[in-house]
């Protein structure tokens, strides 16, 4: 995945990010936020490269926020702040992440 691939990402999951915050039909306007994470998942190699060596599993993770959020395609998202604190995770490790690439 290149690094404009892993921005637009991470603009995209921080933004559904935001939005669950504010409006709990977030991920019901979105719904595609779900297929995107499994997507990033499907991508192991990037995945590891963007979280690095920090003795946990970023694709079980990200995986697990995938299907945590599955339900919340036809439901409002209201009790929930580590779904929304893993897509804020998520994101922010992809934006810093991208950052790196186009630094080096």
């Amino acid at each position: 995945m290149d690094s404009r691939d892993f921005a637009s990402r991470a603009e995209f999951i921080a933004q559904v990010a935001y939005e669950v915050s504010e409006e709990p039909d977030a991920i019901e306007q979105h719904p595609e936020i779900v297929e995107t994470l499994r997507d990033l998942a499907a991508d192991e190699h990037s995945l590891h490269e963007a979280f690095g060596a920090n003795g946990h599993d970023p694709v079980a993770f990200v995986k697990a926020l995938a299907d945590g959020l599955e339900i919340y395609r036809t439901e409002p998202l209201e009790r929930a702040p580590g779904l929304i604190d893993g897509l804020s995770l998520v994101a922010s490790t992809l934006r810093q992440s991208g950052n790196s690439v186009a630094h080096a």
